[in-house]
């Protein structure tokens, strides 16, 4: 993916992910998928919008944690 022009519509389908899993996933489980897993899926959303990767439209992101 990293050789790749990947949407705005990509970017926001993994953002929407993200929320997707945090609003479903047990209480117990939230501070190892916040450590372990979103944290990683976060930055390589970041470093595709700062590489120049992003093709078309800007993408907003929301970058709280619940």
């Amino acid at each position: 993916m990293g050789t790749q022009k990947i949407s705005a519509c990509d970017l926001q389908s993994l953002a929407d992910v993200i929320n997707d899993i945090r609003n479903t996933i047990d209480s117990r489980n939230m501070a190892f998928f916040q450590d372990y897993v979103e944290v990683h899926l976060k930055q390589f959303h970041t470093i595709m919008l700062e590489s120049g990767a992003l093709s078309g439209a800007t993408v907003t992101t929301n970058n709280s944690r619940k």
